[in-house]
This record gives structure tokens, C-alpha cells and sequence, in this order.
């Protein structure tokens, strides 16, 4: 138990650090980095979830839910922009190009707003 332990606080530096980072520092990678540490969280849930009756998986997870979703979604969002500027650039594309930014800088709002208030509440 003392393992998963250590392993628990190892994923929840890993988590704060990605969410610590400045607004204006996050890219494409700390999208992705940052789910992919809620995923670990997830599986280290699933395992104490199973060996422990007294465990409130759906409990704990909750809070990273939320905030992988919107992380997603943001995510989402980039790699479509990116594939955009790869195939599809034309001029014919600028007005679906401005729609994607919109989009893109309106689901980081909502992304950085969530982990605010995620942070303000204490993970």
C-alpha cells in the first residue's frame, strides 16, 4: 500500500505541475500531458477502487472528470487546426478557419475558468 502511496503523490505533483503552468505557456503538449495524467490518476483509482471497499472511486475522479472533458475538447479543437493548416490551406477555408479559432479560444476559456475553480476548491 505504501507503493501506491508514493505513486499517488508522484501523479499529483505530475497533475498540479501541468496546472501551475502560465496560461500563456500552454500548447498543443501540455493539452495532451494533462490528460494524460488525469488518465494515470484514473487506472491508480481503478486499482484502489478494487482492492479497497471503503474507496469512493466516483468521488475522487469527479473533479478530473471535468476537467479532462474540457481538455479534450480543447484538444480536439488543435488537432483539427492543425490538419486545417496541413491540407486544407486555402482561402476558400477563412471564414471556417476564423470559426475554429473562436471556437478553440472559447473552450480554453472555459477550460482555464474550470481549472481555476478546481484550484480555488483544492484538487
Amino acid at each position: 500500500m505504501k507503493v501506491l502511496k508514493t505513486y499517488l503523490k508522484n501523479q499529483k505533483k505530475a497533475f498540479l505541475k501541468e496546472l501551475e503552468m502560465p496560461i500563456k505557456k500552454y500548447g498543443s503538449e501540455t493539452f495532451h500531458k494533462l490528460r494524460v495524467e488525469i488518465k494515470k490518476l484514473n487506472s491508480l483509482f481503478d486499482l484502489i477502487d478494487y482492492s479497497s471497499k471503503q474507496f469512493k472511486r466516483t468521488k475522487r475522479i469527479a473533479p478530473f472528470k471535468l476537467i479532462y472533458h474540457q481538455a479534450g475538447k480543447v484538444r480536439d479543437l488543435q488537432i483539427e487546426k492543425d490538419i486545417y493548416k496541413t491540407y486544407l490551406n486555402d482561402d476558400l477555408f477563412n471564414e471556417y478557419s476564423t470559426k475554429l479559432n473562436k471556437k478553440l479560444k472559447n473552450e480554453k476559456k472555459q477550460l482555464f475558468m474550470l481549472i481555476d475553480k478546481k484550484n480555488n476548491n483544492t484538487i
